[in-house]
């Protein structure tokens, strides 16, 4: 099966940071850090974006989470 492309937000509540990943059409890599994180005590997690592009998955993002500040993506925040 062929999944659609999509982003990824991936938060850390903690440090009120986020990148946004993709264009993907598989989350579990990252699914699976984010884990391994939590298991360790970090309050971060993710969310699927439907925006078609990365940069109204970032204005949508600030504009329900005005306090959070934007980080490189690549790695989790």
């Amino acid at each position: 099966m062929i999944r659609k492309p999509f982003f990824l937000v991936l938060r850390d509540d903690t440090a009120n940071t986020f990148s946004v990943e993709g264009p993907m059409t598989d989350d579990r890599p990252w699914v699976s850090q984010i884990v391994t994180a939590q298991r360790a005590g970090r309050k971060v997690r993710c969310v699927v974006a439907t925006e078609a592009t990365r940069e109204a998955c970032i204005k949508n993002w600030l504009a329900s989470n005005p306090r959070m500040k934007l980080v490189d993506p690549g790695m989790l925040p």
